[in-house]
């Protein structure tokens, strides 16, 4: 599970553990959807409307060479997962090119230090940043020569199962 922040004075601290996102209290996936592409090496299920009912809603898109995947339900704060595809990357870079605009957009407390995490035995990096009522857990993966990023709501359980899903291809 991404814990959220407990506190929202101070500096953000990433506590994400993530050796807890996996099979232990898996919810009922019947009927979710899998998202896969040739040119995507990560592939989730996802449901295709949340617990409450609310369609999820799926955006792809492409800028210069980076890919993303944005997941997102309207109302209630259920869901709330991007999913980036950057080549030619290594995640302390993505990390240290995403910094300088979040500290920008929220200010240097608001954004955490990155940490080595891993994902079901996958190595992987993590950090934390918030502000403006919205908070957010960061998880970057290097898979080849690229980095995928996972930025998810941690306050959003639906976000845990569905990040419990991801497999990489190889």
């Amino acid at each position: 599970m991404w814990p959220a922040t407990a506190q929202m004075s101070g500096p953000v601290r990433s506590r994400t553990t993530l050796s807890s996102v996996g099979m232990s209290q898996m919810p009922d996936r019947r009927g979710w959807l899998e998202f896969s592409r040739p040119a995507f090496k990560l592939r989730f299920l996802y449901p295709a409307v949340t617990p409450r009912g609310r369609p999820v809603e799926i955006t792809e898109e492409q800028h210069d060479s980076a890919y993303r995947v944005h997941l997102t339900a309207r109302e209630g704060g259920e869901i709330y997962l991007e999913f980036f595809r950057f080549p030619d990357l290594q995640p302390p870079d993505e990390y240290a090119r995403h910094r300088p605009y979040l500290v920008g957009r929220f200010g240097s407390e608001a954004v955490s230090e990155l940490t080595e995490t891993s994902l079901r035995g996958w190595p992987a990096w993590s950090y934390a940043f918030r502000g403006n009522g919205l908070e957010r857990a960061v998880l970057s993966l290097q898979v080849g020569r690229d980095t995928y990023r996972i930025i998810s709501d941690p306050r959003a359980r639906l976000n845990d199962d569905i990040i419990a899903t991801v497999s990489i291809e190889a």
